[in-house]
């Protein structure tokens, strides 16, 4: 091939690159977001020792909390159990201005949860111990994603198989004494009862659940939700989605690991793959505290809007096919497929779509954007072969 043709056609593919960097971003990214696509901000090592650290304070410090007032639950425990008296236990650590104030009313939004899921009198008795904050008020940021925080649980065990215990932060409302309407305070009930919730209603699981579940640090059963509908929230669309005109922030759905987003952009056969990669069978040492991870940690995020998944899983199968589900020796996927009646992850694909539309990752472009990109190449391709026709050969 002649020299100029080679250059004239180089020139057009480096042309068309260019076009392609330019015209060709991820598709649904807006404007504002095109300079930070290719740059992930790399984590601070400290900070991460620092998140580390943290989770084993919250699981030891709620092991020896739990430890210490499981005794002090136990007589109460026992009376109410004699007498058949549902609901949840609740002890509280406060000043005793704020003790006074806040017994009622929490007590109150429990027992309001605990009669919306329609436990009853159950098996596995629920005791909620909140203390107050120890630097004082509560964990800032927003509320749906912040309610799970500083909450952690205690599971049944071997030695008591009958009680599951949720350690709590007092929360806002209780600090400062400020009455909120009813279903915020059913909202914060259910919150907070979580796994607790899912024990009292269908006793403990199989081991095989159980130590899935464990290995999820239960995060597909946060919120026990089943009495309401799902909340377009729990997706963390306000991480998601741009404020303006509520199209995907991709720098915030990019730092999600890869098997996340390929089940989150609407691909069946990678969310159930998310549900089987935890099932490694019933062995194992049992779940014994329960600290849920920290929902702006992305890179553990293995569901998005997971807290919720059960709960609407139950509201989709009934009570009776979900504790076939709870109590099965079976493979957790396919366990979920019997119970749902069709392929989980037909199923989760579904569910996701329900919050918002499904990303589409890879490069797009409008059809003005092509054309402009054809004629361009098609232009550079017609100059090169009129200024090779026109050389003469001696």
């Amino acid at each position: 091939m002649a020299r100029g043709v080679r250059l004239w056609l180089g020139g057009a593919l480096a042309c068309c690159l260019l076009a392609g960097v330019v015209y060709l971003p991820p598709r649904g990214m807006p404007t504002w977001a095109w300079r930070s696509r290719y740059y992930t901000p790399p984590d601070n090592p400290h900070r991460v020792r620092a998140r580390a650290l943290d989770f084993e304070w919250q699981e030891a410090n709620a092991a020896v909390v739990g430890a210490r007032f499981r005794e002090r639950f136990a007589p109460v425990v026992e009376a109410r159990r004699i007498r058949d008296t549902p609901g949840p236990i609740l002890w509280l650590e406060a000043d005793d201005s704020v003790s006074a104030w806040a017994q009622p009313v929490m007590q109150v939004a429990l027992d309001s949860a605990w009669a919306g899921l329609g436990i009853g009198v159950s098996k596995v008795s629920v005791g909620v111990l909140a203390a107050q904050p120890r630097f004082g008020g509560t964990r800032r940021g927003p509320p749906s994603a912040q309610e799970n925080r500083g909450v952690s649980y205690l599971l049944p065990d071997s030695t008591d198989r009958s009680t599951c215990l949720v350690v709590a932060e007092l929360p806002w409302f209780a600090t400062r004494r400020k009455y909120i309407p009813l279903p915020g305070l059913v909202s914060w009930g259910t919150r907070v009862l979580g796994p607790c919730a899912f024990y009292a209603r269908f006793g403990v699981p199989s081991p095989r659940v159980e130590q899935w579940l464990g290995r999820r640090q239960f995060d597909v059963a946060l919120v026990a939700g089943w009495s309401g509908e799902s909340r377009r929230d729990q997706m963390l669309w306000w991480r998601l989605m741009g404020f303006g005109d509520m199209r995907w922030w991709w720098a915030g759905l990019y730092s999600y690991p890869a098997p996340t987003l390929a089940c989150f952009a609407g691909r069946p056969d990678r969310c159930r793959q998310g549900f089987a990669a935890a099932d490694r069978g019933s062995s194992g040492r049992r779940p014994r505290v329960v600290v849920p991870r920290d929902p702006w940690d992305s890179r553990k995020v293995y569901l998005v809007g997971a807290e919720w998944f059960l709960s609407d899983v139950l509201r989709a199968t009934g009570a009776e096919r979900f504790q076939e589900f709870w109590t099965t020796s079976l493979p957790v996927d396919s366990a979920l497929s019997v119970a749902l009646r069709r392929p989980v992850g037909e199923y989760t694909v579904s569910w996701l779509r329900r919050f918002g539309p499904g990303p589409h990752f890879g490069a797009a472009t409008t059809p003005l954007d092509a054309l402009l990109g054809a004629g361009f190449a098609a232009l550079l391709v017609g100059l090169a072969m009129l200024g090779q026709g026109r050389r003469e050969v001696r």
